[in-house]
C-alpha cells in the first residue's frame, strides 16, 4: 500500500543531503551540516510509519512484504556502491588499509556499520575518519536496525490500543528516548553518536506525526510553522559545531524543524511547500539516497591523496556525485522496481542474501591474502600498519568507557598480567596514546599497570572544564565526574604510582578551567589543581609521575613520510625544535616549578627520544610515530618505549620492590 505522494518531502530530502555534502566538503559555513542525517531520520520514521500503519489498519501488512520493499528500495544502490568502492579500494589502498576496509565491508553488508565505526573509529570526527570510504553507512545501519523492530511495535500498539491512546504512549516513549540520548552523550560519547538507542527518538519524532490529534490550522499559521521548521534546520546547520555534545537535546531542534515541515508544508497552499516542490529540489530529492551513498567515498579517496578540497574541487565532487546518482537512479533503482511482481523470498534471497554472501566471502578472502601486500613495498606496508594502529581502538573502553564506572583492572592491563596492580594511568587521549610506551616499560620492569583514561579529561581534582558552543560557555560534565571517581580510587587503593598523562601544552595554552565559585584565570587554576593532584597522590602513599607532552605536529600530517615515499614527494615531516620549545614554553615553566615544589615527582619525557638539538621527528627507524593529529599511534608509542629504555634506562624501575 502506498501513500499520497508529496513533492515537498523530496525537497526536504534535497536540503538534507546537500547539507551533509556541504559539511563533508569542509565548507565552514555549514559546520553543522551533519544534522542533515537527523532530518533524514525524521523523514524515514514518518514515511515508514505512514505505510505500515495504513497496511495494518487495512489488514494487508506482512513482515515479508515489508522487508521485500526495503530490499527493493535500499539494496540495489547500496550493493552497487559497495562493489564500486571495493574495486577502487583494492587499487588505491595499502594492505593494512585494505584489511580495515574489508572489515568495514563485512559490518556494512550486515547493516551494522554503526558498530564498526563506533569501535574502530571512535568518533564521527575522530581518528582517520576522513579517509574511511564507508564511514557514512553508519546512518543506514541505524535505520535498518530501527526497521527490524518498529513494525512489531506498531502492530502491537494497533492491536492493543485505540488510536487516541497510541499518541500519548509514543509521546512517553519519545521523551524517554530523548532522555536516554542526552544521558548517553554525557557518558558514552562515541557510542551515542553511532548507536540506535540514542538515535531512535529522531525516527520516532517522524513516526509520532502520524498519530497527532487532528487540529486544523489556517493557511497563514501553517506557513509560519513550516517556515519556522525550515529556519530551525538552517540555523542548526550553520551554528552547530563538530565538538558539541550530539545527538541528545541538541538534535531535537533540527528534528523538530523537519517535523514542522512534514506536518505543515504543502506544495499547494504555502510558500515553503512550493519552494520545496520546485523541479530542481524534487529532482535532487529523488537522487538523495544514491547521492548520500556516492558522495563520501569520493571525498574519502580524495582525502587519501591529500587533494585540497577548495571551492573548485568541491564543485567537481558535487557534479560527480549527482552524475553517478542519476545513473544509479535511472539504471538501477527505477528498473529494479519491476521485480515487485516476484515473491518476497526471491527478492530477499537474490536481492540481499546472495550479494551479501558474496561480499562476506570476498572480505574473508582479502583477509586470507593479508591485503595483497605484494602490491607495495615492505616499507610502505610497515608505515601503513603503524599509522592505522590507534591506541584508543586497541584499548577500547579503557579509554572511552562509562565515565562514572570505568572498566575494571583485569580488562585494562598494562605490562604483566599475573600480579597486583602497581600503577594507575589517568588523563586524556594523550595519556591513552602513551599506553604502548608504558606497556613496554612495565613488561621490561615486571610491573602491572591499569589505565582508565578519558578524552579531554586531564586529572585536575575539584575542577570544572568548559567549552564554547555558539559563543556560549558549556560545562564538560564528564570532566568533573571522572575526576571525582579518580580521587576516590587513588585515596582508597594506594597504588605504588599514579601516572598523569595529557596534552598538557594544549590544555595550559587553550583550556578553560574553573573552580566552583572562584574567579581565577584558567592557567592559574590549571597549575594550582595540578599541584593539588600531585599532593593528593603523594598523600595516598603513591609516587606521582608526569609524562611530558609529545611535540605537536602542527601543519604536518602524521602520514607525511608515507606520502613522501608513496608519491615521490619531499615534504618536510619534522617539527623545528625552536618552534616546539616556543609552543611548550609556558607549560615547561609550570613543569619546572612543580619539580622544584615536589622533589619526589617523577618525570618521563618522551621528547628526549623524539627530539634532538634541531628538530623533533615524526618517524623513527622508518616507522611513523603519530596517528591522528599529535597523537602517537600504538606501534610508534611502543617504539618510543623501546628507544627510551635503550637510551636512558627504564624510568619505572624505581617502582620495583
Amino acid at each position: 500500500m502506498s501513500i499520497t505522494y508529496r513533492p515537498e518531502i523530496d525537497g526536504l530530502r534535497a536540503i538534507s543531503v546537500m547539507l551533509v555534502i556541504f559539511n563533508h566538503l569542509g565548507w565552514s559555513v555549514f559546520s553543522g551540516g551533519f544534522i542533515g542525517v537527523d532530518v533524514f531520520f525524521v523523514i524515514s520514521g514518518y514515511l515508514i510509519t505512514s505505510i505500515v500503519y495504513k497496511e495494518i489498519l487495512a489488514g494487508e501488512f506482512s513482515f515479508t512484504g515489508f522487508y521485500k520493499r526495503r530490499v527493493l528500495r535500499l539494496a540495489p544502490a547500496y550493493f552497487i556502491v559497495l562493489i564500486a568502492v571495493t574495486i577502487a579500494s583494492i587499487v588505491v589502498m595499502l594492505p593494512a588499509e585494505i584489511l580495515n576496509y574489508f572489515k568495514s565491508v563485512a559490518y556494512s553488508t550486515a547493516f551494522m556499520a554503526n558498530f564498526y565505526m563506533w569501535r574502530e573509529v571512535g568518533g564521527y570526527f575522530g581518528s582517520n575518519a576522513d579517509v574511511i570510504p564507508l564511514l557514512h553507512l553508519w546512518s543506514l545501519a541505524v535505520e535498518e536496525q530501527f526497521y527490524i523492530f518498529w513494525p512489531f511495535v506498531l502492530l502491537l500498539l494497533v492491536k492493543c490500543f485505540r488510536k487516541p491512546f497510541i499518541f500519548p504512549l509514543l509521546l512517553v516513549g519519545l521523551i524517554f528516548s530523548i532522555a536516554i540520548s542526552e544521558y548517553g552523550v554525557k557518558h558514552y560519547i562515541s557510542a551515542s553518536y553511532y548507536l540506535m538507542p540514542t538515535r531512535i527518538f529522531e525516527l520516532m519524532i517522524g513516526a509520532i506525526l502520524i498519530f497527532l490529534p487532528k487540529v486544523t490550522f489556517g493557511r497563514i499559521t501553517s506557513m509560519l510553522l513550516s517556515l519556522i521548521g525550515l529556519c530551525l534546520i538552517f540555523f542548526t546547520a550553520v551554528t552547530y559545531k563538530s565538538d558539541m555534545y550530539f545527538p541528545g537535546l541538541a538534535a531535537v531542534l533540527p528534528c523538530l524543524g523537519a517535523a514542522l515541515i512534514l506536518q505543515f508544508s504543502d506544495s499547494r497552499i504555502n510558500v515553503v511547500g512550493r519552494l520545496l516542490s520546485t523541479p530542481a529540489m524534487v529532482r535532487i530529492g529523488k537522487l538523495s539516497y544514491p547521492a548520500y551513498l556516492w558522495h563520501w567515498p569520493i571525498i574519502a579517496f580524495i582525502n587519501i591523496y591529500e587533494i585540497v578540497i577548495n571551492w573548485q574541487v568541491g564543485g567537481l565532487i558535487i557534479i560527480a556525485t549527482l552524475f553517478l546518482s542519476q545513473i544509479t537512479y535511472s539504471y538501477i533503482e527505477k528498473p529494479i522496481q519491476n521485480l515487485k511482481k516476484y515473491s518476497s523470498m526471491k527478492v530477499i534471497g537474490f536481492g540481499f542474501l546472495m550479494p551479501a554472501l558474496a561480499l562476506f566471502s570476498f572480505s574473508a578472502y582479502a583477509k586470507s591474502e593479508k591485503g595483497w601486500p605484494q602490491r607495495f613495498s615492505k616499507s610502505l606496508d610497515m608505515k601503513s600498519e603503524a599509522l592505522l594502529s590507534f591506541p584508543n581502538v586497541i584499548r577500547g573502553r579503557c579509554n572511552e568507557g562509562n565515565v562514572e564506572n570505568p572498566m575494571p583492572p583485569d580488562q585494562c592491563v598494562l605490562g604483566i598480567k599475573n600480579r597486583p596492580v602497581d600503577f594507575l594511568l589517568v588523563g586524556d587521549s594523550h595519556a591513552n596514546h602513551f599506553t604502548g610506551m608504558l606497556d613496554v616499560m612495565a613488561k621490561d620492569a615486571g610491573l602491572r599497570g591499569y589505565d582508565i583514561t578519558q578524552s579531554n579529561t586531564i586529572f585536575l581534582p575539584d575542577t570544572q572544564s568548559f567549552y564554547e558552543v555558539n559563543g556560549a560557555k558549556v560545562e564538560m560534565e564528564r570532566f568533573a565526574l571522572r575526576n571525582k571517581i579518580l580521587v576516590k580510587k587513588i585515596r582508597d587503593t594506594h597504588y605504588k604510582a599514579v601516572i598523569l598523562g595529557a596534552a598538557f601544552t594544549e590544555h595550559y595554552n587553550g583550556g578553560n578551567f574553573e573552580v566552583l565559585g572562584g574567579n581565577i584565570a584558567s592557567r592559574k587554576v590549571f597549575e594550582i589543581k595540578l599541584a593539588q593532584a600531585i599532593s593528593l597522590i603523594q598523600d595516598a602513599g603513591s609516587i606521582a609521575v608526569i609524562i611530558n607532552d609529545t611535540p605537536e605536529l602542527g601543519s604536518i600530517h602524521a602520514d607525511c613520510t608515507l606520502k613522501n615515499e608513496r608519491f615521490s614527494r619531499s615534504d618536510n615531516c619534522d617539527v623545528n625544535l625552536h618552534d616546539q620549545l616556543k609552543n611548550a614554553g609556558a607549560w615547561n615553566a609550570v613543569l619546572n616549578r612543580l619539580v622544584q615544589k615536589y622533589p619526589k615527582l617523577m618525570i618521563i619525557d618522551p621528547t628526549k627520544v623524539i627530539c634532538d638539538q634541531e628538530r623533533c621527528v615524526s618517524q623513527i627507524d622508518g616507522i611513523p610515530l603519530y596517528g591522528k593529529g599529535s597523537h602517537l599511534n600504538q606501534i610508534g608509542s611502543e617504539l618510543v618505549g623501546h628507544k627510551y629504555i635503550s637510551q636512558f634506562g627504564n624510568p619505572l624501575l624505581p617502582l620495583v620492590n
